[in-house]
């Protein structure tokens, strides 16, 4: 359903990267399911990579947390995609460079096929090599607390 799209914008922004994605297989620790609220829900290894009520609200409340440091920063790193629902969230109108970081390449193609995310993924680098992080830049980490505990 959105995974066509969503492939499609990144496939424009990272070439490599979207063919790393459409060739990933799905790890069997990834567990995809319907969160209370609705909007799935992912787990990976037995661990909630966001909320399992909410993520919706998790990732807004994440956005507003950050909110002074994403304001002050010339750049955006964020450590986990999750399922992508704060990045989605991130300012649209933001004119900072934004970098995902997610090293595992299923997770980011769970996300891809569970939500609309090509806006964010239009907008945001999306790397999967902690070498590929250096930007050269002052730049802001905001870890996504799941995802950064996850193996």
């Amino acid at each position: 359903m959105f995974y066509e799209r969503n492939l499609a914008a990144l496939s424009a922004a990272d070439g490599r990267l979207a063919e790393l994605v459409a060739d990933a297989g799905r790890g069997d620790d990834l567990e995809i399911g319907s969160s209370t609220s609705g909007p799935p829900s992912l787990k990976a290894g037995g661990i909630a990579l966001h909320s399992r009520y909410d993520p919706l609200r998790e990732a807004k409340a994440w956005v507003a947390h950050h909110g002074d440091d994403i304001e002050s920063a010339s750049g955006i790193v964020v450590l986990g995609v999750g399922l992508g629902y704060h990045i989605a969230e991130l300012p649209r109108g933001m004119d900072k460079a934004g970098t995902v970081f997610e090293r595992r390449i299923d997770v980011l193609r769970a996300a891809l096929e569970s939500s609309e995310m090509s806006d964010g993924v239009a907008r945001a680098r999306s790397v999967t090599r902690g070498d590929e992080l250096a930007t050269g830049r002052k730049v802001r980490v905001g870890g996504h607390q799941s995802a950064v505990r996850g193996e």
